[in-house]
């Protein structure tokens, strides 16, 4: 599964040291058992943008119509 996190500007610099583990899910704030489904630091199955105006539709097959 793709990701892509839009975080609050105040919240984007909060993480910004975590970034990776943020966009692998790997924060370790709650035990989730099978870590299979996490994904691997710089993967490339995540991204981050600063707002959802630069969201790519195109990238993830998302047709808008005129």
């Amino acid at each position: 599964m793709r990701v892509v996190w839009v975080p609050h500007p105040d919240v984007a610099v909060e993480y910004q040291a975590r970034q990776k583990e943020v966009l692998a899910g790997r924060m370790g704030i709650i035990e989730i058992g099978d870590e299979r489904q996490l994904g691997e630091l710089d993967d490339g199955w995540a991204e981050n943008i600063p707002s959802l105006e630069y969201f790519d539709y195109g990238k993830y097959g998302i047709d808008i119509p005129p």
